[in-house]
């Protein structure tokens, strides 16, 4: 799972029961993991921070918790980019903190794309926008030649041509 905002949360059994709540759970730092003391849970936190002027509009589409089902395609490039965040803060090699942002950009655009791939509160919004491939093509377009003033045909009066593109 991923949570796109300061949340608690809570560590359960299979079938439910509360075992520990988040901020009541102690945990050593080592080596910038932090290990909560068991064997069989292994958690990576890690703090984003977007661009203020862009950081509302993509969270006000995106939901409180991201989750990844477990056996799916995504989960599996997850555990991959888990384990080599873990690596990478164990062995703490040349370049490891640049590695290790990447890393972490590449876990927020999988987990968007996976929000995406599932939700069907994804079709709305800009978000549902992306789904389509004529809004995406005009938005590369745009983010392509951002100098460029770009308007609607009606209101610059230009010529529609029959191959569809515009002059």
């Amino acid at each position: 799972m991923i949570l796109t905002r300061s949340l608690g949360f809570s560590l359960t059994t299979l079938t439910g029961k509360v075992t520990a709540e988040s901020e009541d759970t102690p945990f050593i730092l080592r080596e910038s993991i932090a290990n909560y003391g068991g064997d069989y849970l292994f958690l990576i936190a890690g703090k984003m921070e977007i661009d203020k002027t862009s950081a509302d509009l993509l969270l006000n589409e995106l939901p409180p918790v991201i989750f990844i089902k477990s056996g799916s395609n995504e989960s599996s490039v997850f555990t991959w980019l888990m384990n080599y965040i873990r690596n990478e803060k164990l062995f703490q090699r040349a370049g490891s903190t640049a590695v290790t942002d990447h890393l972490m950009h590449l876990i927020m655009i999988e987990g968007v794309r996976s929000w995406m791939h599932e939700s069907d509160e994804s079709n709305q919004g800009w978000m549902g926008a992306l789904r389509d491939p004529r809004i995406m093509r005009v938005l590369s377009e745009i983010h392509g030649d951002p100098a460029r003033n770009w308007c609607l045909p009606e209101e610059c009066h230009v010529l529609v041509l029959s191959g569809g593109s515009l002059n």
